[in-house]
């Protein structure tokens, strides 16, 4: 296959060449490029390529799609739309993008039905079919509780009983969608390229990412990528490379289909490739070839033997990226919901946030729309507790989006999407992927090594075994957003304790593969995989128990000592990653996440007690605070705020922090000014929030941004 791009196009509602004017909105307006478009930001309107793209390298990507109403307006355009369905060059064809549902009508109702395959359009079943999960508010809830009375009855009309297939409305799938189809086929990697990103780099250890998780991939994953280059369909011998607008139909045709559960691993594995390939598995594979080439360098050989400009690594990346999301594109327009497309829209959410950041606006609707299949689809009520590839794959999945929706929340201090209170779903077991994908006796011999908790008595650390812990974990920091961000009530201070209580069961529960101890970080018997994964479980354990104990300092003006301990505790494991980056190189891409996750919020109150103690002095101070530890230890953050890279995900957020931290320091580190006679009373609490600075506290107008750090992440 070609690995070549083709040059971005601009879409005019005709078949001749393009126009040298940007085509228009239902308003009359210019129309931005689809980059622009998507990131809300303002577009030129250079033709063919607007300036920002060029800033951005990410020429490939900037083409202008027609707006659906502007074909009402135009009679020429109403003409051309008539000749669709006549063949035209690859070239020609627009890049993957997202289009709007009113497109897509649009296409269907103009389009010529002559030339176009027909399809089935999915139903959905009145009872909530297999991948339509209807609960029991739903309209047809009464008619479901009495299914068996209402099929008995004589009249054979009178059945209910609706499965997809029994309303058979032939439509046409949209002509841009097939085309958006094509386009990605010419993306794909060569055979050699894929197989190099797919094994050399995303199959490695990862445990805060999401690549130790799909450790399928490792197992099945060249097997699976593989089929995309052999025969689809031994009746015609399609191939990829070849006839792309048929193979393009062929995986919209499977992609209607409904993806049945399969629990033996070859029927699994067959069911989503080979001849039942999928769009939602060729968007799986964009997405980890996108991954490979994030982690690549552009000397990497197989970086570098690719003509322009995909031999840069993050062109190569961003192109890999937006044919995913084409995929998503024509799922989404072709109303596929199943376990497989949650999964790659988790993925994708993942790859997004490592590229834009966890605070974009992108990433967070990204994530409703993820929550809103994952809910359609039924998977937070598996309540079938029987142990098969196919159960444990929908709750390792169901447990990797509410853990990614505990996550997102907690981070930009908004309500959760998912709540604990509706999911019936068990944890998944703590089971090894190769014995899951393994025969009978192998899987029944792996379980009769779980304890009474699930957790593997073999004391191995499986892909799984951090999603399990990290999914305890979630449901107790549920308990914490409900509170903080929830209405106050009278019993706070109970509903306090109880939490803490669960935090304290959570960490007693863990085995002993997850259990943090700072004197193993330079043992060579403990592997950087097995030490990154324990302190992620303990940096989620302790900011539970630093969000509940800001909240009670905060909400009770109690002692702020041990909001302080915790924060020393949680500043110093994150310094870990600085001191001794080899130990932690199976985090090295999320580090940036890991210091706006947990460091900057600890750095933020131990920044307010140095400023405490330096305006009242350190004898005025009910709270013990090791004035020299906590400067060092600041200082430490602060050359780590400096090592991120300025195309780091959050850099932005993390110069402003460095840039707090640093005048705090300064301040710290200054004579101290006249002292004040008396602090302000505050019931017993160690730790002033809001306390007013003396006139005589110079620089300390110029902070700004100071609440981004007293706020940021949990109760802003």
């Amino acid at each position: 296959m070609s690995s070549s791009t083709v040059s971005p196009q601009v879409s005019t509602g005709s078949s001749g060449n393009a126009e040298n004017i940007a085509p228009r909105r239902r308003n009359g307006r210019p129309q931005a490029c689809e980059p622009c478009r998507k990131r809300k930001t303002a577009c030129d309107h250079t033709l063919p390529v607007c300036l920002r793209c060029k800033r951005r390298s990410t020429t490939a990507a900037c083409v202008y799609l027609n707006s659906p109403v502007a074909f009402a307006r135009n009679a020429t355009a109403q003409a051309n739309i008539q000749t669709r369905s006549q063949p035209t060059s690859p070239t020609e064809y627009p890049r993957p993008g997202n289009q709007s549902r009113d497109a897509i009508t649009a296409s269907r109702r103009t389009s010529s039905t002559s030339n176009l395959p027909k399809r089935v359009r999915p139903s959905t079943d009145l009872f909530g079919g297999h991948n339509d999960y209807l609960g029991e508010t739903s309209f047809s809830a009464i008619f479901k509780e009495n299914r068996a009375n209402l099929d008995a009855l004589p009249t054979p009309s009178m059945s209910l009983a609706l499965s997809p297939g029994d309303v058979n409305l032939e439509d046409t799938f949209p002509e841009h969608i097939l085309r958006m189809g094509i386009r990605i086929l010419d993306a794909t990697p060569d055979f050699s390229i894929g197989r190099t990103l797919l094994q050399d780099r995303m199959i490695t250890t990862n445990p805060a990412g999401w690549t130790k998780y799909d450790s399928w991939a490792g197992l099945s994953g060249e097997r699976v990528m593989k089929s995309v280059w052999d025969v689809w369909d031994p009746d015609t011998g399609i191939r990829i490379g070849e006839n792309h607008d048929k193979v393009a139909l062929f995986l919209c045709q499977n992609s209607c289909k409904q993806l049945e559960d399969e629990d033996d691993p070859e029927r699994w594995r067959d069911s989503f490739s080979g001849k039942n390939m999928r769009w939602e598995t060729i968007g799986l594979f964009f997405t980890f070839w996108a991954y490979g080439a994030l982690v690549s360098k552009n000397t990497d050989a197989h970086i570098a033997s690719q003509p322009p400009p995909r031999n840069d690594s993050r062109t190569f990346m961003l192109e890999l990226m937006d044919c995913a999301n084409a995929c998503i594109t024509i799922c989404n327009t072709l109303e596929t919901s199943n376990t497989l497309f949650v999964h790659l829209l988790l993925i994708q959410r993942f790859l997004e946030s490592m590229i834009d950041g966890d605070a974009s606006p992108t990433l967070w609707r990204r994530h409703g729309e993820m929550v809103a299949v994952a809910l359609s689809i039924g998977l937070h009520r598996v309540t079938d507790s029987r142990i098969t590839l196919s159960l444990e794959w929908r709750r390792r999945v169901w447990a990797r989006v509410f853990i990614s929706s505990q996550i997102v929340s907690s981070f930009m201090g908004r309500p959760p999407l998912l709540s604990r209170r509706y999911n019936l779903t068990a944890l998944p077991l703590d089971l090894d992927d190769v014995e899951l994908m393994s025969d009978q006796a192998t899987l029944a011999d792996a379980i009769s090594h779980m304890d009474a908790n699930g957790w593997d008595t073999r004391g191995r650390l499986h892909g799984v075994t951090l999603v399990r812990a990290r999914m305890m974990m979630a449901n107790v920091q549920d308990d914490v957003m409900e509170m903080v961000l929830g209405v106050e009530t009278a019993d706070m201070a109970q509903r306090a304790h109880e939490i803490k209580q669960k935090l304290y069961a959570y960490d007693a529960q863990l085995p002993r593969v997850l259990q943090w101890d700072v004197r193993e970080i330079l043992s060579e018997e403990i592997s950087p995989s097995v030490l990154g994964t324990r302190l992620i479980c303990r940096l989620e354990y302790l900011h539970g128990h630093f969000m509940v104990e800001r909240f009670i300092n905060k909400r009770t003006q109690s002692n702020a000592q041990d909001l302080l301990d915790l924060s020393r505790e949680i500043l110093n494991i994150t310094l870990n990653l600085f001191k001794h980056p080899d130990r932690f190189n199976s985090l090295k891409n999320d580090f940036e996440w890991l210091i706006m996750t947990h460091a900057v919020p600890a750095s933020g109150v131990l920044c307010l007690a140095l400023l405490q103690q330096r305006i009242y002095g350190p004898t005025n101070n009910i709270v013990t605070l090791p004035r020299a530890e906590v400067i060092q230890d600041l200082s430490v953050f602060v050359a780590f705020l400096d090592w991120v890279k300025p195309n780091a995900p959050n850099a932005e957020l993390c110069y402003r922090i460095r840039e707090i931290v640093g005048k705090v320091l300064n301040q710290a580190l200054e004579p101290p000014p006249p002292m004040i006679e008396s602090v302000p009373k505050t019931d017993g609490s160690g730790l002033l929030y809001n306390f007013e600075l003396p006139d005589n506290f110079l620089g300390f107008e110029e902070f700004g941004n100071f609440d981004l750090m007293d706020t940021y992440d949990w109760v802003g």
